[in-house]
């Protein structure tokens, strides 16, 4: 029996968010996607359910109003609980300096969101296909 696992997505485009969610649905993904449009909210949520809930990734937007993707990041490197959480960088940006700063955070992956709808699911395919299928994490049970 395939355990059921957790996707948490913080986009603050409600578009992009959709397309994102689709995608995984359409993959088959065993899991659910709990969709955050700020940070501030998905950092809330992720701290407080750190000890019990283990999603199996984060993808982050970089660029958001407030708590930006980045900031997420940071918080989430910093605490104990959080810090072996797989995270997915998916943002428009392709800036080296922004791509290095995640890195530099301890992002997992940086992904740059192509425009077509076509490669935005394949890139999600991939992404699903990786971290879902291929990728053990500590608390992958």
């Amino acid at each position: 029996m395939t355990k059921k696992y957790e996707i948490i997505l913080v986009e603050d485009t409600p578009e992009d968010a959709e397309l994102i969610q689709r995608s995984f649905k359409k993959l088959g993904a065993n899991g659910h996607v709990k969709w955050f449009n700020n940070g501030k909210d998905s950092l809330e949520y992720i701290q407080a359910t750190a000890k019990d809930n283990k999603p199996r990734i984060l993808v982050l937007d970089y660029k958001m109003p407030g708590l930006s993707g980045k900031d997420v990041l940071e918080r989430v490197r910093a605490n104990e609980d959080t810090r072996p959480l797989p995270v997915i960088m998916f943002s428009s940006s392709n800036q080296i300096k922004d791509i290095e700063a995640c890195y530099a955070l301890g992002a997992n992956s940086y992904v740059v969101k192509p425009s077509d709808f076509k490669e935005f699911d394949a890139i999600v395919s991939s992404m699903s296909s990786y971290w879902l299928e291929l990728n053990e994490t500590p608390h992958a049970g």
